[in-house]
């Protein structure tokens, strides 16, 4: 929420800012989803079993973050 409104605002540090909080949450999303299963927050759509769209919705969040 802060970042969307720092952007908003127009400060000047808004793109360094969406830059360094769009990319990490796009790596979190695929280290959590597209990386082989772990026993540690894991929930690997690589092992199968996966419905479509949850596939599809990850695939978008990891877009949307970069």
């Amino acid at each position: 929420m802060g970042i969307v409104a720092v952007v908003f605002v127009g400060h000047r540090l808004a793109p360094l800012a969406a830059l360094s909080v769009g990319s990490s949450l796009a790596l979190g999303y695929v280290v959590v989803h597209f990386t082989p299963s772990r026993s540690w927050l894991s929930d690997s759509f690589t092992s199968g079993g996966a419905a479509a769209a949850s596939v599809s919705a990850a695939t978008l969040e990891v877009l949307a973050g970069l």
